[in-house]
């Protein structure tokens, strides 16, 4: 465990695309209270506790900085966590991605403006750099043209000829199409693109080809057995179609220095890796760096940072409940029961057989198990129904949990 305050100066970062390096002193000073580090700590064992969460979280803010793991990054050979453990971070290689294309303007081999068949003449669409960066290329998904074209061979520049327009969409082709631009205007491959970048700043754990020595996290999807947290390895992306928009895997004290040298004064980033077991999410507001890598499939490490965040202003936030039932008086359970409208034409039955809480789900009913007064969870799966009361006392509505501290609402339409 790694719990430390860390006295910041001021960096210069980014000039005319530009990189300066920096490395986080060997011994930072203790200066404060160590209360909000046990709320973090606290934080981060709720969410493995419950089976959601097991990796690292980062926070720089000012002169307070905190580093701690949680769980294991494997479970099979029972291997926890170290600073050098690497995570594969999905969508945050564009943060990398980002970068090396900012160095390569800065050298003058790139610029935003120029169209993509500049530099790939073979891509017939009309698109600058700038639109691919910004997600503003109108691409469909890779997915999507694999659908439409499962007889067509995977590459950027073919999916990207047969893409149809699609607005407002964040392509992940986007990213990949500008890893072949990169290749092309610098005479490198991304793997040796990468390399340079982490060499130039400083970045000892971050890699496009994962070497041979490297400890890398393995990814996990989860279940329960009753109470019981069960992990399992899970699925490996393709990395032959993933390239420049998810295939880097980075250490949080790696990503925390490549924010440094980002321009930006504000940045936000979330996801997980639908094929594979990792989640991930990044905050960067002025001097307040907040980084969540998880080997677990599961978004919930955009919560996870949004209450540290919160921690950090108000020093409160919410914590999911634990999975243990509680004691409820009968009379209160009875208010649940009910019909509640998920759409106009779909009810959802919530009825109490034995003083015990029951929903109606297709032709299966599940049993609703009490974890607060109006929170009950089913225990084969990671979902919950929190009731909702109105300004009388009556029970008006549901929310529907799968796992987050907030989720759908539905209105109860039979009092």
């Amino acid at each position: 465990m790694i719990k430390k305050l860390l006295v910041c100066s001021a960096l210069l970062l980014f000039f005319n695309f530009g990189f300066s390096q920096s490395t986080q002193p060997d011994e930072p000073f203790l200066l404060a209270s160590e209360d909000i580090f046990e709320k973090i700590d606290l934080l981060g064992n709720r969410y493995l506790e419950l089976g959601r969460f097991s990796g690292s979280i980062l926070v720089e803010d000012g002169s307070t900085y905190y580093y701690n793991n949680f769980g294991k990054a494997n479970y099979e050979l029972d291997k926890g966590f170290d600073n050098t453990t690497a995570f594969k971070v999905g969508s945050l290689t564009e943060l990398f991605t980002r970068a090396v294309f900012a160095e390569l303007v800065r050298k003058e081999k790139i610029s935003a403006d120029r169209m993509v068949s500049h530099y790939l003449p073979e891509v017939k669409k009309e698109l600058t750099l700038r639109q691919l960066i910004d997600h503003r290329s109108e691409l469909q998904t890779i997915e999507e043209i694999k659908q439409a074209h499962p007889e067509a061979e995977y590459s950027a520049v073919s999916y990207a000829n047969l893409s149809k327009v699609a607005e407002f969409q964040k392509s992940d082709l986007n990213y990949n199409l500008l890893k072949n631009v990169l290749e092309v205007a610098s005479d490198r491959t991304y793997a040796e693109l990468i390399s340079e970048l982490a060499e130039k700043i400083q970045l000892k754990n971050t890699f496009f080809d994962t070497p041979v020595s490297t400890e890398l996290a393995q990814g996990y999807t989860y279940s329960y057995e009753g109470n019981e947290v069960v992990v399992q390895p899970s699925e490996e992306y393709d990395t032959s179609e993933t390239f420049s928009s998810k295939s880097v895997k980075t250490t949080a004290a790696d990503l925390l220095k490549l924010l440094k040298v980002f321009p930006e004064e504000e940045l936000s980033m979330e996801g997980y890796l639908k094929s594979d077991g990792f989640s991930y999410s990044v905050i960067k507001n002025g001097k307040r760096m907040i980084i969540v890598l998880s080997n677990r499939r599961h978004p919930v490490t955009g919560e996870i940072t949004e209450a540290v965040n919160a921690l950090l202003d108000t020093g409160k936030c919410k914590l999911p409940l634990l999975r243990k039932e509680i004691k409820v008086d009968s009379r209160i359970i009875g208010e649940y029961a009910g019909s509640y409208a998920l759409n106009p034409d779909m009810h959802l039955g919530v009825m109490v057989e034995n003083d015990s809480l029951f929903v109606q789900m297709g032709p299966q009913k599940v049993h609703l198990k009490a974890q607060s007064p109006n929170q009950f969870y089913m225990e084969q799966r990671d979902s919950a129904i929190r009731f909702l009361r109105g300004p009388s006392g009556e029970v008006i509505a549901a929310e529907l949990l799968d796992g987050f501290l907030t989720g759908k609402k539905i209105e109860k339409v039979n009092f």
